[in-house]
């Protein structure tokens, strides 16, 4: 009720106040209107055309911030589907060492990955040997000469499929190495026989949390050149899943490659 009182005594309520105060004299005191120069039926008159105006003042107000909200949200739209803004270059990703700090389960994909356990691979192990960490790692089958060859004709890098057949090898023993010193099941390897159109980093993709970074591979180009894209499973829940289900399905039809401790079922 005192809340209501004060709302009444504020400046742009006053005209209104006075009007209704008069038009309920009127009401009661007829004589009192007649002797101040007033009629009541003017009273009530003014009473609705100030109702009227006050009304037409605050759906306006509505209009307005209607309006503010509706070129805000139009401005938010127009820099989130920014082509510039949604493909980035790898080295505007955030680094891998973050990845394996705030999660506990990571999948990643790839023509051999090779980057990525060169530079992360101590890590990997360090992650895996405490069981704090799982890892799949989906590569390219090395002993499918034809797949060798198409992945070489669209390297910049690797030309040949010798050479590239050589760095697959070369990871595997790796991720053999690191499985041995690790948990069973830590360390999961899988060999796909298609050549792959992307590859992905996927960060506890199962959880509310989860987060997807997919690599665009193209024709003849360095590495440095590829571009990126950021999914996270809350905010982009669409374009996750189907993402996310590629990699499912992937790993699904790929084979296992068993390791000392992993049998990749």
């Amino acid at each position: 009720m005192l809340k209501a009182i004060k709302r009444l005594f504020v400046p742009k309520n006053v005209l209104i106040l006075l009007v209704t105060s008069l038009a309920l004299l009127g009401v009661i005191v007829p004589d009192l209107l007649q002797r101040l120069g007033f009629s009541l039926e003017r009273v009530i008159l003014a009473l609705l055309a100030g109702l009227a105006i006050d009304t037409l003042i605050e759906r306006l107000g509505y209009l307005e911030r209607i309006e503010s909200q509706v070129f805000n949200l139009e401005r938010r739209i127009e820099s989130h589907v920014s082509a510039d803004n949604l493909f980035q270059r790898r080295e505007e990703m955030r680094q891998f060492s973050l990845w394996l700090q705030e999660s506990e389960e990571i999948w990643v994909s790839g023509e051999d990955v090779m980057n990525l356990i060169n530079t992360y691979g101590g890590k990997i192990q360090e992650a895996a040997k405490e069981g704090r960490k799982r890892f799949r790692f989906l590569l390219v089958n090395p002993d499918n000469a034809v797949l060798m060859n198409s992945i070489a004709a669209s390297s910049v890098l690797y030309a040949d499929a010798p050479a590239r057949e050589i760095i697959i090898r070369q990871v595997l023993v790796s991720l053999e190495r690191i499985a041995e010193n690790s948990p069973e099941g830590a360390i999961e390897v899988r060999l796909a026989d298609w050549v792959p159109t992307n590859s992905y980093l996927i960060a506890d993709g199962g959880k509310e949390h989860g987060r997807i970074t997919v690599e665009l591979f193209g024709y003849q180009i360095h590495t440095g050149e590829r571009v990126h894209i950021n999914l996270n499973r809350a905010t982009d829940p669409r374009t996750f899943a189907y993402h996310f289900s590629q990699f499912e399905s992937m790993w699904h039809d790929a084979k296992p490659y068993p390791t000392n401790h992993s049998t990749g079922q």
